[in-house]
C-alpha cells in the first residue's frame, strides 16, 4: 500500500515507513524462501542484458506467480493458498484462491507500470532470439531448485516468452 502513495506524494513519511517495513519483511522472506524462478531468470537477464536485478525480478514475477498457481499438484494447492493470503492482505479482489493468485500476479505487473518501469522484457531490450540462451542459463541457477513448482529449461522458455 505504501508504494502507490509514495509515488503520488514522495514526502509522505508514513507511506515511506510502510515501504521500509515491507522492504525489511521482503528481506526476511528471501532469507527463508531461498528464492525461486523469478530470481533464476533475473540473474542471466542482468548479466546478459544489463537489466537491473530488481527490475528483472519484477518483470518476470507475475509470470512465475501465474505458473506456480497453475500447478494442480499438492504443492500448487499450498502455493495458491499463500498467494491468496498475500492478495487478501493487500486488499485485492477475488473469489477463491485461483482468482486471488491471478489478482496478485496482475498487481505485481501494475506496480511496475505505476512506477514508470518497463513491464515486458521486450521493453528492456530482450528479443525472442535471446530466450533459448536465457532459458538454459536460468535453469542452471541454484535458486531454480527452490521454486515451489518444478521448473526446467522448457518451463523457463515459456515464462520468458510470456514476459516478452
Amino acid at each position: 500500500a505504501g508504494l502507490p502513495r509514495v509515488l503520488e506524494a514522495p514526502g509522505d513519511v508514513d507511506a515511506r515507513a510502510r515501504m521500509m517495513r515491507a522492504s525489511a519483511l521482503a528481506g526476511l522472506a528471501i532469507e527463508h524462501a531461498m528464492l525461486g524462478g523469478a530470481h533464476s531468470m533475473a540473474n542471466p537477464l542482468t548479466r546478459r542484458h544489463g537489466v537491473p536485478h530488481g527490475l528483472a525480478v519484477g518483470v518476470t514475477l507475475p509470470h512465475v506467480v501465474r505458473f506456480n498457481a497453475a500447478d494442480d499438484a499438492a504443492a500448487g494447492d499450498a502455493t495458491r493458498a499463500v498467494y491468496a493470503e498475500l492478495a487478501s492482505a493487500a486488499g485485492l479482489p477475488g473469489d477463491g484462491e485461483r482468482a486471488l493468485a491471478a489478482a496478485l500476479a496482475d498487481r505485481c505487473a501494475q506496480l511496475l507500470k505505476l512506477a514508470g518501469l518497463g513491464t515486458t522484457l521486450g521493453s528492456l531490450g530482450v528479443s525472442a532470439a535471446d530466450v533459448p540462451g536465457l532459458s538454459a542459463e536460468a535453469n542452471e541457477q541454484w535458486t531454480a531448485r527452490f521454486n515451489p513448482r518444478g521448473v526446467d529449461a522448457a518451463a523457463f522458455e515459456g515464462l520468458l516468452r510470456a514476459a516478452l
